[in-house]
């Protein structure tokens, strides 16, 4: 969530994709990113998670503003430092949720048995 925003899409190489096979890339990998998503967003585990990331996104952040993107003044874009404090929250939030988002949700015997 910064002024120069370009997503980045996950691919595979056509050589590790030939190295995992169709197996490995439709299950074995799929099944290892929502193990390790659920293992991560874990209650003992989230707040590690959340003060990791936070350092990632303020030295990424911080790094940014020095660079000079194209169509950019020369000045380095200083940011307020409330207004830095709240990127790197909604950076981390943002992946957060989304890490939530591709993890297993439990689901209990009792609802289990009610559908």
């Amino acid at each position: 969530m910064i002024e120069f925003n370009e997503p980045v899409p996950f691919h595979l190489t056509r050589n590790l994709q030939a190295f995992f096979s169709h197996f490995g890339v439709e299950g074995l990998i799929v099944l290892a990113m929502c193990a390790t998503a659920q293992a991560v967003v874990s209650p003992k585990q989230s707040q590690h998670l959340w003060h990791h990331l936070a350092m990632f996104f303020r030295d990424e952040l911080l790094s940014w503003s020095w660079r000079r993107p194209l169509g950019m003044p020369l000045a380095p874009v200083s940011l307020k430092p409330v207004d830095f404090k709240k990127k790197v929250t909604t950076n981390v939030d943002h992946v957060i949720g989304r890490i939530k988002g591709i993890a297993p949700q439990y689901i209990s015997e009792e609802v289990w048995f009610c559908l």
